[in-house]
């Protein structure tokens, strides 16, 4: 038997109360939870994550105890409109930050060239990868060239569509 607790509705990890199962699932199994932090904010995050980071000793929130982001929550916290202003700020929209799906940065691991496409040593073949608000989509292939297109229709599925979200939400408040 593992020394992993199993979750229930109305525990609380952290700052994060579980709220309900989404009925998603990651890769590895794990049960996505709807939680709710101590500030007010809700979020998804998967089981397996939660119980890593407990094991780690971290802090498990929403994001308002990080360190960067944690005076903001407690000069605001009674003014839930400034925290939303502040995630347009960072340009964040249904639980994902523009700038980091706008990044053209690539890891210097990577063996592509691409970013989200790269060798897998195991499988033998190229991987396409794309995760977004929390949710991974991937495939493999024989080739570099077709696990490129398909990132690029992965990225024009699923990001297109949130940029653009962001972009009209920006551009209603002008």
């Amino acid at each position: 038997m593992s020394g992993i607790p199993k979750a229930q509705p109305g525990d609380k990890y952290g700052a994060l109360t579980l709220i309900e199962d989404t009925g998603r699932r990651n890769t590895s199994g794990s049960v996505y939870w709807r939680c709710k932090c101590e500030c007010g904010n809700y979020v998804t995050r998967a089981w397996d994550v939660i119980t890593v980071s407990l094991i780690r000793g971290h802090r498990i929130s929403c994001g308002c105890q990080n360190p960067a982001n944690k005076a903001i929550y407690e000069n605001n916290k009674d003014n839930p409109k400034r925290i939303e202003r502040y995630y347009e700020s960072i340009g964040q929209i249904d639980g994902t930050t523009i700038a980091g799906i706008c990044r053209h940065n690539i890891n210097r691991n990577n063996t592509s060239g691409v970013r989200g496409v790269t060798w897998s040593k195991r499988e033998k073949k190229w991987r396409a990868r794309l995760v977004i608000a929390g949710k991974e989509h991937s495939c493999y292939f024989n080739t570099k060239e077709k696990a490129i297109a398909y990132r690029k229709h992965l990225e024009e599925t699923y990001f297109a569509p949130v940029v653009e979200k962001y972009n009209e939400q920006k551009g209603a408040q002008e």
